[in-house]
């Protein structure tokens, strides 16, 4: 049984969380180095051992302070992604091949399949190393990298394992089956909470199931390129074209939702229809289903559903889009007994095209 997405904290939580983490990470490390500072000193002594081990404990306050310069950076605001085509494979590659050199004997094994995302060039490289920093201080035993697309919602996922205590000293806790998702506080590092940050503004969807020896990080990354896509004269990513001539209709309440729904199907030749409430719609579909429906949540309900009851054996290929509020999440849900892909309205401009020829797709090749 896995955990749901991470959420992000409140900004009250990152802060203390952040503080906590800070505090302990830059106290430890320079506790034992005045420790040592004040055993050479009585002792009169200055060992190579001694002072290469002071020089460690110096570094390790050294990147605590360092983890939390740069979350305070991402946790500003002052960061406005600009998304690029990104090979993803080739950037954690690059990522764990920098790493050997601090391995200290914790290999990793990568088995990575050729990716392209859409999203910024610097928060990835945080993201991919904060997961790299984070799962090398915590592993045991050699890291398991994986990287594929996710059939649907089409999206990359990279999954990262490792052995984080031995399992013949490891303890499962009185009461808890042994499978269980847990979350244990004594992983969520500077280099954890670096890797929650720039994920969530990122648009990176993080999942972590901690076991006592054992845990799997799985990030999802929605803004995937894929076979759906292709290049424009200009070597810009365009959706594929849609069957010409399909109808969409759009029940929206909000121009502004209308509007981006009209901007991200430019190009392509359908007829776009709006309607504002869903007795509107159930008027509209009296003549005859659309192939395409996209709602605004709100409009989410009994009448919707009793609508398309209606509508679904009229109608052999039916997509339903949902748009949620906000955010650029790609999603899926129900709507009855009717599969339903949910959309955050941030990502209309770039996502819906894609998102309806891979939905047209799949309902065109369902039986029945």
């Amino acid at each position: 049984m896995s955990e749901p997405e991470i959420p992000p904290l409140t900004a009250e939580q990152a802060l203390g969380a952040v503080v906590a983490r800070l505090g302990a990470e830059i106290a430890a490390p320079l506790t034992a180095a005045l420790d040592r500072v004040r055993f050479m000193a009585n002792s009169g002594r200055i060992g190579r051992a001694d002072l290469l081990a002071l020089r460690d404990e110096i570094d390790l306050a050294r990147q605590a302070g360092m983890r939390g310069q740069q979350i305070a950076r991402i946790t500003s605001g002052q960061i406005h992604p600009m998304p690029e085509r990104l090979r993803l494979d080739t950037l954690l590659r690059q990522v764990l091949d920098e790493q050997v050199a601090q391995s200290a004997g914790v290999g990793s094994h990568p088995d990575l399949t050729a990716v392209t995302v859409l999203a910024d060039p610097s928060l990835v490289g945080t993201v991919l190393r904060a997961a790299a920093d984070w799962s090398l201080s915590q592993a045991r035993a050699s890291i398991g990298w994986r990287l594929w697309v996710q059939d649907w919602p089409v999206q990359a996922c990279l999954v990262c394992h490792f052995v984080h205590l031995p399992e013949d000293v490891a303890i499962q806790p009185a009461g808890l089956p042994a499978d269980r998702a847990q979350h244990l506080p004594a992983l969520d590092t500077l280099d954890w909470l670096l890797l929650k940050f720039s994920a969530h503004l990122c648009g990176v969807q993080l999942q972590r199931d901690d076991s006592p020896s054992d845990t799997t990080l799985t990030l999802r990354f929605p803004h995937t390129v894929t076979e759906t896509l292709e290049d424009s004269g200009d070597g810009q990513p365009v959706a594929q074209r849609l069957p010409p001539g399909s109808q969409v209709l759009v029940l929206a309440g909000r121009r502004e939702a209308r509007q981006r729904v009209r901007e991200a199907l430019q190009g392509h030749d359908l007829f776009i229809d709006h309607v504002a409430s869903v007795a509107e719609a159930a008027q509209y579909c009296a003549d005859g289903p659309p192939q395409m429906l996209l709602f605004e949540s709100a409009f989410d309900g009994d009448a919707l559903r009793a609508l398309v009851d209606r509508m679904a054996p009229a109608s052999r290929v039916l997509v339903l889009v949902e748009i949620t509020p906000a955010g650029r999440q790609v999603g899926v849900g129900q709507l009855g007994e009717r599969p339903v892909t949910e959309l955050g309205a941030d990502a209309l401009r770039d996502e819906l095209a894609s998102v309806l020829a891979q939905a047209l797709a799949q309902a065109s090749a369902a039986p029945g």
